[in-house]
């Protein structure tokens, strides 16, 4: 597949890369739908410029039952690496917020 090009699916021209809605017709579902199985590391994607972008192969995994889904480590880090960058003074009042009172949350599953 082209990178930033199109494929061609059973005389469909589809993006390498679709947004948000343009995923969600291409699967039939609703695009909250979409967003959910982002933020859930079900579907991998990626913000560019504040807009998620969607790869094709991933859908067609996807809709395959061939996707593998992210650990929940995996999806913090990649939660992570899209945040956009904190200031110093929002940096300060989170280690003032946690400072030698954070305590894990146990969860019942643990």
């Amino acid at each position: 597949m082209p990178e930033g090009g199109s494929i061609r699916l059973d005389g469909f021209q589809a993006p390498a890369y679709l947004f948000v809605a343009e995923a969600a017709k291409y699967l039939r579902i609703n695009p909250s739908s979409v967003y959910d199985m982002l933020w859930s590391g079900r579907l991998p994607g990626y913000k560019v410029g504040g807009k998620w972008r969607i790869a094709q192969a991933d859908l067609d995994a996807l809709l395959a039952g061939q996707l593998r889904t992210e650990t929940e480590e995996e999806r913090v880090q990649r939660w992570i690496a899209t945040a956009p960058a904190l200031s110093d003074k929002q940096k300060d009042v989170i280690a003032t917020a946690f400072a030698g009172s954070f305590t894990p949350i146990k969860t019942a599953s643990a």
